[in-house]
Formats: C-alpha cells, structure tokens, sequence
C-alpha cells in the first residue's frame, strides 16, 4: 500500500512538473494574452510581478508547490474568481450528470433487456437490438445536436444549455 501511495505522488508530481515546464516553453506571454498588446508597459510589469512570472523558473515551481500543498490552487485567469469553488461545483455537476446518466441506462437497459427476454425473437425483440446497437454506435457529437433539435429547438421541452432550471440536466444525461 504504502508502494503504490508513493508511485502516485511520484506520477502527479512528474505530470505537474512537465505540464509546468511545457507551459513556460510554449512560445507566446500569458501577460499580452491577458491584456491585449496596446497595454502600457508599467501595467505588464505590475500584472507579472502579481502572477509572479517575474521570478525564475525554479521559484515559480517552488511557489506552485508549497501553494499546491497549502491547498490553494489560485485564482480563474477569467473570472478573477478562486478556482476550489468552482472545481467542486464542476465535481458535483459531474457527479449528478454521471449519476442521472447511469440511472438512465439502467432504467432503459433492464427494461429492454425483460422485453427482448420475454418476446424473444419476435419483432419486438429485433427492434429493442437494433434500437439498442443504433444508440451505442451513434457519435455523441453528433447525437448532442440532435437531440437539442429535437427536444428543445422544435418540441420546446427542454432547456438548450446551461443550468438554471432543474431539466437542464436531463439532455446532457440522455446524450
């Protein structure tokens, strides 16, 4: 146990390590991204001093692990916002689309399954099979569209995206 504790700190610190080498050798600087090139030189160097992109290399890791140890994980480049608080509404997003998804296939995989059992063989069997291989072998990225046409453009039941109302999830979970 104790092994495989250590080979996973091992492997998250070489993802991080090497995920924050390639971001410092991509060519381009975050500051002009962030602020457009007609940004004072005085206002680039105030933003650099803040992110910290001022320091060497070595400081900047350094900085980014003992933050990644304190648990901070700083704050969103776009929402100027801290992003724990919005990892874990991601989190828990997630979890309820995976959640309502799986009960979704179970709910619709039982019951074809009982109906394919029962009329085995039949015309009613066939259909369950075909229905079942079309919706397993049809893209998301192309199901996604589709269904949006379908169910919330041209019949109106549901939500085109986002999550204000509580059958907004319903779409996603279905796709």
């Amino acid at each position: 146990m104790l092994k495989l504790l250590l080979t996973s700190v091992c492997q998250i610190f070489g993802i991080f390590f090497i995920t924050f080498l390639i971001l410092h050798l991509i060519p381009g600087d975050p500051v002009l991204v962030m602020m457009g090139e007609s940004a004072s030189l005085a206002d680039q160097e105030k933003l650099r001093s803040e992110l910290g992109l001022d320091k060497s290399i070595v400081e900047q890791m350094t900085n980014a692990i003992s933050q990644l140890a304190q648990g901070n994980l700083g704050t969103s480049i776009l929402t100027n916002m801290p992003i724990k608080p919005q990892l874990f509404d991601a989190i828990n997003n997630t979890y309820a689309l995976a959640s309502l998804a799986l009960s979704i296939a179970i709910i619709f995989g039982f019951i074809g399954g009982i109906l394919a059992a029962k009329y085995q063989g039949s015309y009613i069997d066939r259909c369950i099979i075909n229905a079942s291989l079309f919706f397993i072998s049809i893209p998301h990225f192309f199901l996604g569209p589709l269904l949006i046409l379908m169910m919330s453009i041209y019949l109106g039941w549901l939500p085109v995206s986002g999550m204000e109302s509580k059958y907004a999830i319903i779409l996603p979970a279905l796709t």
